[in-house]
């Protein structure tokens, strides 16, 4: 199958501190010796290529370039050295209201951004329908966007963007900002576009259980370089080690007569796991340090949502366990028998005691990502809008 979109050698680079440099005030407090360059590439020497139908996931961490990358894509601006190629039409969704005019009427802004795309007039109207159901905002259609909330601003863009028939796709974080029917309903619209109606998608979200939803391959940008290009998961995987790497220096408190060494995550069969798939068995397995012989020994694995809040503990105490640890290395297996929480990117953190005295509390030590099971088509994907948690229920109707 031919590349519906191929880039080749893509760099960008900007000059740093240009708009004041030939202003009075910007040579005042000018600093000629200044340490830092006077120039950053964005992005450099990125190649990579997108089949036509495709989902491809971006990754990423801040600043690693992947909005330089979208920018780029969308000729928002232009490459300092490379190519792109691209086979049809690209509507892009970087930013809420992306290529709306606050002005203008939903109804104006939908037919507006249809002549962007090179459609007639007539083209637009037959679609039109259907991009004001999708969205939702049916009252609104002939009110100014700039007095739409961010909510009906996002879905009538994902709307347009999805319905005006582009061959490429680019959508940015801004499903973020729908509520869970919304997000259930860009989902299967996204599905259904790649698979039914051969539409190329590029796909950027720090929501790695999206990610691992939606996109059977990803890329992995850091600091302007193209990092990983492969299975999603494998990609998720190398993405998490570089974040478990950046967080070495985690915040611990204690006495330290025993440390956390690392945190390892297995299935039911042992193997190895870089993400956890909601529902399914999975055990942790704490290596710990000791310095000397500890009695009475408690352990504690919390976790905490990207906010900082705890969700979910599990202690010895609760299961009225203790241990004891000799000097060198010991090894806590918690075994759990369905991971109930729901997809999305957490923090976890251990606990120790020795004779209920605090030994180590290691913060941030390593990000848990959970995954949404394999869905049936026409169903919802959960995601944190309906709760922490999803345990296992029947419904019969009576």
């Amino acid at each position: 199958m031919a590349a519906a979109l191929f880039v080749e050698g893509l760099s960008k680079e900007y000059q740093l501190g240009q708009l004041n440099g030939k202003s009075w005030l910007g040579r005042v407090f000018s600093n000629p010796a200044s340490p830092y360059p006077h120039s950053i590439k964005a992005l450099n020497d990125v190649s990579f290529g997108v089949e036509q139908g495709e989902v491809l996931g971006v990754l990423g961490r801040n600043g690693a370039g992947k909005s330089t990358l979208l920018k780029l894509l969308s000729r928002i601006t232009t490459p300092t050295t490379g190519k792109i190629k691209q086979k049809g039409r690209m509507a892009s969704l970087l930013e809420v209201g992306t290529g709306f005019h606050p002005d203008l009427t939903g109804r104006e802004n939908v037919f507006l951004n249809g002549a962007i795309l090179g459609m007639r007039r007539w083209e637009v109207h037959q679609r039109l329908d259907e991009i004001v159901a999708f969205a939702g905002v049916e009252q609104f259609l002939d009110t100014p966007v700039k007095r739409y909330s961010s909510g009906m601003y996002v879905r009538l863009a994902f709307a347009v963007a999805a319905h005006l028939d582009p061959e490429i796709l680019i959508i940015d974080e801004v499903l973020a900002v729908g509520d869970a029917e919304f997000q259930k309903k860009c989902v299967e619209k996204m599905k259904m576009a790649s698979r039914g109606e051969g539409k190329t998608i590029l796909f950027v979200s720090h929501n790695l259980a999206f990610i691992q939803a939606l996109c059977p391959r990803a890329i992995l940008l850091d600091q302007g370089r193209l990092l990983a290009d492969g299975a999603t998961s494998e990609v998720i995987q190398q993405y998490i080690q570089g974040l478990q790497s950046a967080q070495a220096g985690a915040t611990r408190t204690g006495t330290f007569l025993a440390q956390l060494n690392s945190i390892q995550i297995f299935n039911e069969q042992g193997e190895h796991l870089a993400i956890v798939q909601q529902s399914r068995p999975c055990s942790f397995v704490l290596e710990f340090f000791a310095q000397q012989h500890l009695e009475d020994v408690g352990v504690a694995l919390g976790f905490n949502d990207m906010g900082g809040q705890r969700v979910l503990s599990v202690w010895t105490e609760f299961q009225h366990q203790r241990f004891s640890f000799v000097p060198g290395i010991n090894r806590i297996r918690i075994r759990m028998p369905a991971m109930k929480l729901m997809p999305a990117n957490y923090m976890m953190l251990t606990y120790l005691t020795s004779k209920g005295v605090l030994v180590e509390q290691a913060e941030d030590v390593q990000q848990l990502v959970v995954v949404a099971p394999p869905m049936k088509e026409g169903f919802a994907v959960p995601s944190l809008n309906q709760g922490l948690f999803n345990d296992e229920a029947t419904f019969i109707l009576e």
